[in-house]
C-alpha cells in the first residue's frame, strides 16, 4: 500500500511537472513571439518615419520661391533629375 501510494504521488509529481514545464515553454514562444512582432512594428514605424521625412523635406523645396513669387527651379530640376536616374536603374 505505502509504494502504490507514493508511486501515485510520483506520478501526480510528474504529471504536474510536465505540465508545469509545457505552460513555461509555451509563455515563453508566445513572449518570443511578441518581442519580434514588436520589433517588425517598431521596423515599420521607423521607415514610415523616414519616408514623411523625406516627402516633408521635399515638399518643402518645392514650394521655395523667389522674391517676385517665382518657383526656384534648381530644385525642382534636381528632382527631375533624381527621379530619371532612378528610373533609368
Amino acid at each position: 500500500e505505502i509504494n502504490s501510494t507514493s508511486r501515485k504521488k510520483q506520478r501526480k509529481k510528474s504529471n504536474l511537472q510536465t505540465l508545469r514545464e509545457e505552460y513555461e515553454k509555451k509563455k515563453q514562444e508566445e513572449e518570443k513571439a511578441k518581442m519580434e512582432a514588436e520589433a517588425i512594428q517598431e521596423a515599420k514605424k521607423k521607415e514610415k518615419e523616414k519616408v514623411m521625412a523625406q516627402k516633408k523635406e521635399l515638399k518643402h523645396k518645392m514650394l521655395k520661391r523667389t522674391r517676385s513669387g517665382q518657383p526656384i527651379m534648381k530644385y525642382r530640376l534636381d528632382h527631375l533629375i533624381e527621379t530619371l536616374q532612378r528610373g533609368s536603374n
